[in-house]
């Protein structure tokens, strides 16, 4: 299903690739972590490796601002856009695309990609700590 439905994505917003990171299970929010991609050169993932909340690119920006960010495209660079998955606990992870070369980034592509990060937010979003029953039962007295 997952697989199949990033191609889906992906011609939906007419776009070359997709990376979706997420939260890693320890949920410190420090960093994001490559959960999926499709279309990019697996080297080039590999590269990207963790996003520090404080790195100064588009995905990092979406994550520390909870908040869809997009670069135009110019003539040398295609257009990108990272939109945050938002989870009950806070942004989850966060879908980065990069559109065809010389494509704008319109905004309806921005709200179609909000929709897939909402779905996708559900498969992953970050484990809770598990509280220790003592504080549970203090809790219920």
């Amino acid at each position: 299903f997952f697989f199949s439905s990033r191609i889906r994505h992906t011609r939906f917003l007419n776009v070359t690739g997709v990376q979706t990171c997420a939260l890693p299970i320890s949920n410190d929010a420090a960093s994001l972590s490559p959960a999926a991609t499709f279309g990019f050169d697996p080297k080039l993932v590999t590269r990207i490796g963790k996003i520090a909340r404080e790195s100064s690119n588009l995905t990092a920006a979406a994550f520390r601002d909870n908040a869809a960010k997009v670069s135009p495209a110019t003539d040398k660079t295609p257009g990108a856009m990272a939109v945050p998955m938002c989870s009950p606990t806070g942004v989850a992870g966060v879908l980065s695309v990069e559109l065809k070369a010389r494509l704008p980034v319109e905004e309806a592509k921005v709200s179609l990609a909000g929709i897939i990060a909402a779905q996708l937010a559900t498969l992953a979003m970050p484990i809770p700590e598990a509280v220790p029953d003592v504080e549970i039962k203090r809790a219920a007295i």
